[in-house]
């Protein structure tokens, strides 16, 4: 589909500038989609997710402040909104204000527990700071709620291996391996070239 950035919508549609705005940047068309971004702002400044999905384009553009300004506003709009806690979480990590990350993603995730997105970016960042046991709690936590995750198999494999806990480590690679015949188990490649 091809939207012309040029054609001039009603202003009464400031929905169609928002959803306009969506598929420019499923386009690569970033700068298009700021432009249609800004106009529905413009013309409904009380629209939390155009705010939102500024910010988020305004972080991939290097453009931090002006990005925190807006999950800032986002999140005055509505508090309730967790994707905007954990926007505004990336922002900090970026800023490497790992604590404040934390505390970002912690409050996402109190008003949606179940958003792997986010457990995934705090299980990170926990990871990085050095808090193993709380990263593997979350690793677990996103396993069971997606346990065709083969990636997340894989990391909390290494998780628990960079803790010393590699009987474990090698239990949930069997799991993958099991689960997934493409997988392959590191360990049992390792015994292979061995013989």
């Amino acid at each position: 589909m091809n939207f012309n950035i040029n054609t001039e919508l009603p202003p009464s549609l400031a929905e169609g500038y928002f959803y306009r705005a969506l598929f420019l940047l499923e386009e690569d068309r970033d700068e298009e989609a700021l432009q249609d971004l800004n106009r529905t702002i413009e013309l409904n400044p009380l629209n939390e997710h155009a705010y939102l999905e500024r910010g988020k384009l305004l972080v991939s553009m290097d453009k931090e402040e002006d990005a925190l300004l807006d999950f800032n506003t986002c999140i005055k709009l509505n508090p309730s909104n967790a994707e905007a806690y954990a926007a505004r979480g990336f922002y900090f990590e970026l800023k490497c204000k790992e604590e404040e990350a934390l505390k970002e993603y912690n409050k996402a995730l109190e008003l949606k527990p179940d958003d792997v997105g986010t457990l995934t970016d705090r299980a990170d960042l926990l990871n990085n700071m050095g808090k193993k046991h709380e990263a593997y709690l979350d690793y677990l936590k996103i396993l069971e709620l997606q346990p065709r995750n083969v990636y997340m198999y894989h990391t909390t494999a290494l998780m628990l291996y960079s803790m010393g806990y590699y009987e474990a480590s090698k239990k949930i690679l069997a799991t993958a391996a099991e689960r997934f015949p493409f997988f392959k188990n590191p360990y049992q490649e390792e015994c292979e070239t061995k013989n």
